[in-house]
């Protein structure tokens, strides 16, 4: 018997952020630190929300007194649970532009990036992306030499075309490989159990694509049995990267683009 169980990847949420705590004594005179920012709530409460916080910023908001807004603002965000960045991506926005008006530029971007990765559909993600880009034109010069870049580039394309240095590469055998992409093997303890991604099969419809799903195989004395899929986890979304946990009974894996994803994927 296999558990799952859901643990969304914040990682993901932030992507390397450099976040600090603010407190309910902070005013706007000190929001220029780059180190600015936490989410408290995180991995605490999945939602957090409160209606008279919520009637007093948007009166605010109506009133257009961004000054008294910014602080307010600054403060109710900072309480979001995981939910918060896809249902109430707005509020990111508002804070976003007000901190780019009275606090830290850099500090604004990063907010701009969260809007972007979250961003459902009470924003017109196309305005945020052009105006983040108006933000960011000339950011791409000061990270890696291109030479650098582009060496990273090919390693990335070497992973996802499954282009391992020569000798790694083993067919498993008709039992357990396909004609179709097979990778991200992970053994149990015993390394009797083989659990692995794999895209034979196909999404139906007329957006027809290779759906990447999970895959095991058991060993049997010197022979690996034919493979098949883990059915009570498979979906029309893609599944893939498991691992097992110390006792064997609980897999770990990524689910990504399914509808009820925090991020672009979660780890389930």
């Amino acid at each position: 018997m296999v558990m799952i169980c859901f643990l969304p990847a914040y990682s993901q949420i932030l992507e390397s952020q450099v976040v600090t705590i603010v407190d309910s004594t902070t005013n706007t005179s000190t929001f220029d630190n780059p180190d600015f920012f936490i989410f408290k709530n995180v991995n605490k409460i999945p939602y957090y929300r409160n209606e008279k916080k919520i009637k007093e910023i948007r009166s605010l908001d109506k009133k257009e007194d961004w000054e008294k807004l910014y602080p307010e603002l600054f403060e109710y965000v900072s309480n979001f649970g995981i939910v918060n960045f896809y249902t109430d991506t707005y509020f990111i926005w508002r804070l976003a532009k007000l901190t780019e008006l009275f606090g830290n530029l850099n500090e604004a971007k990063q907010l701009y990036r969260l809007v972007l990765k979250h961003n459902r559909n009470d924003i017109d993600v196309r305005k945020v992306e052009l105006y983040y880009d108006s933000l960011t034109i000339n950011e791409q010069t000061y990270y890696v030499p291109i030479e650098y870049y582009y060496e990273l580039v090919d390693y990335r394309m070497e992973v996802d075309t499954l282009r391992p240095p020569r000798g790694v590469l083993i067919n498993m055998g008709t039992l357990v490989n396909s004609g179709s992409a097979d990778y991200g093997p992970t053994l149990n303890d015993e390394d009797d159990l083989m659990i692995f991604t794999s895209k034979r099969n196909i999404t139906p419809g007329l957006d027809s694509r290779a759906n990447e799903d999970l895959f095991f195989s058991v060993k049997f004395q010197d022979f690996w049995d034919q493979a098949q899929p883990f059915d009570e986890i498979n979906t029309r979304y893609n599944e893939g990267s498991a691992t097992l946990g110390k006792s064997g009974k609980t897999l770990y894996f990524s689910r990504c683009d399914s509808p009820d994803s925090y991020g672009d994927c979660d780890i389930f």
